[in-house]
């Protein structure tokens, strides 16, 4: 048994896999941290206007083109980030084990390129993974100013005015929001309206609905 261990912990700091490692145990760490509810976790496609107009032959055309391509419009940055992520590792670890090992020699330039290379083939495993779950997300276009005046539902444990998550009921998956209240403690499942939207923290504050609103509900 020990002898797996030690094979499994060579490959993992083999220096062509080190950098997919050491990513991967980030977005470990990462997600235990958010299990606990010390940080946001954003779950929201990301919010960008790709229907306005740019220059095709521009830099920036290219680029908004690859990250639509790529579904980063469509999917959750942590969901694409942590697929990419455990992809990235698995495509290097076995590139290592049953192709670069052999002929490896040992120095950073070489590492470098055989993991540029890993990255990449992880970024078109990713695009080709997350295209089915595009229909799993919110498809319609939600910005603050449809959510002012609508109803959420409060997800965390509790939401305050320093921590707080709830879910906006869609069509498709619902949408989850980073949400502070104006000064009211709400339990998980309470019903809060939301009344404001913080652009740069992209923050929403919520004020809680009276009981009477919340029974009909």
């Amino acid at each position: 048994m020990w002898i797996y261990f030690e094979r499994a912990a060579e490959i993992i700091a083999a220096q062509p896999v080190l950098p997919a490692s050491i990513l991967l145990a980030f977005l470990v760490v990462y997600s235990i941290v958010s299990l606990f509810g010390l940080i946001d976790l954003d779950m929201d496609a990301p919010d960008f206007d790709f229907d306005a107009d740019f220059d095709l032959g521009s830099a920036g055309g290219f680029g908004m083109l690859t990250f639509r391509w790529l579904n980063l419009a469509q999917i959750p940055i942590v969901i694409w980030g942590g697929l990419f992520t455990l992809l990235w590792w698995l495509t290097s670890a076995v590139l290592w084990v049953t192709w670069d090992a052999s002929d490896y020699q040992a120095n950073w330039w070489t590492a470098g390129l055989l993991s540029a290379r890993s990255a990449v083939i992880g970024v078109v495993l990713t695009k080709f993974t997350t295209e089915p779950m595009k229909k799993w997300f919110v498809t319609a276009r939600y910005n603050a100013e449809m959510l002012l005046g609508q109803v959420c539902q409060i997800c965390t444990g509790q939401a305050d005015t320093d921590f707080g998550q709830a879910r906006f009921k869609t069509d498709a998956a619902p949408l989850l929001l980073n949400v502070r209240t104006d000064g009211v403690t709400l339990k998980k499942g309470d019903l809060a309206t939301i009344i404001d939207f913080d652009q740069e923290r992209r923050i929403y504050t919520v004020t809680a609905i009276d009981d009477e609103v919340q029974a009909d509900e």
